[in-house]
């Protein structure tokens, strides 16, 4: 009997395989009685971690998100939530298994909306009110259109890995372009099911509610639960001290600035801005 809901992972190499099993731990302190699988290339290390089910894949060189392109569409369960190795689950997530009842795919787009990039795919009869979903979060459940959802992603992504090279190479473009040219329905979900940390401080990003899953690597995930939970009241994320500073440093023409005072201030200012200065 195939199992009915599972959490999947795919990582290779060992030091993403190792950020599986950190994140896994973590989720299975949430959810203990939800199963998960890993894809992976090193059964050996794996096998160390919280995984019911540990699943290698072809002996091949992978790059990137790769194998998780490749192993979605084998997942051993009916409704699957996939999950990249930097993510931090912190809330309830079984609404996202819930809501498969009636979609066949749910995510939260990207930060920016749309994510596109040179050599990739991006047709003229995508239009951009389709929005890009970010791949670190997939729920979805098996039925024939997402087996078509996942064979044609894994065209797109081969073709977009041959344009734009092993070291470029995106998930989500490709992503984007299948969904639209597959007949899924799609189910956009609450940003706090797929909370980015990615210059959250240098971009405005509000919460609503509980921030389910956070979605990066900072430096003290737990911390960062902690205070981005210590309300459920809509609310803002970026420290608006650090959000208006980085508006005033912007408009500071580089010229009026000493370059001495550039290269001192630059420690300071990545760490307001939440970017790299220059």
């Amino acid at each position: 009997m195939v199992p009915s809901r599972g959490f999947l992972y795919a990582a290779t190499g060992e030091k993403s395989v190792r950020e599986a099993i950190v994140a896994a731990t973590q989720l299975h302190r949430v959810h203990p009685d939800v199963p998960s699988v890993l894809f992976t290339d090193r059964p050996d290390l794996a096998r160390s971690g919280p995984f019911e089910q540990v699943i290698q894949v072809p002996e091949q060189r992978w790059v990137r998100t790769e194998a998780k392109v490749w192993a979605v569409g084998r997942s051993p369960y009916e409704q699957t939530v996939y999950l990249d190795t930097d993510t931090f689950v912190c809330g309830d997530m079984t609404e996202l298994f819930d809501v498969l009842d009636r979609f066949d795919v749910a995510g939260v787009p990207v930060t920016l909306r749309l994510a596109k990039g040179a050599h990739h795919a991006d047709p003229d009869d995508v239009p951009d009110a389709f929005q890009t979903i970010n791949g670190g979060m997939l729920a979805y459940r098996r039925n024939d259109a997402t087996a078509a959802l996942f064979e044609r992603w894994w065209e797109l992504y081969q073709a977009d890995r041959a344009a734009a090279g092993d070291d470029h190479i995106m998930d989500q473009p490709s992503l984007r372009v299948a969904l639209w040219r597959t007949d899924c329905q799609l189910l956009i979900v609450p940003s706090e099911f797929n909370m980015r940390t990615k210059q959250y401080r240098s971009r405005p990003v509000a919460a609503v509610g509980r921030v389910r899953m956070i979605h990066g690597r900072p430096r003290d995930l737990h911390a960062l639960d902690r205070k981005w939970n210590r309300s459920d009241r809509p609310r803002f994320l970026t420290p608006l001290f650090q959000y208006q500073l980085r508006l005033i440093l912007r408009r500071v023409p580089r010229r009026l600035v000493p370059e001495r005072v550039m290269r001192a201030t630059l420690p300071l200012r990545q760490r307001l801005t939440g970017q790299p200065g220059k």
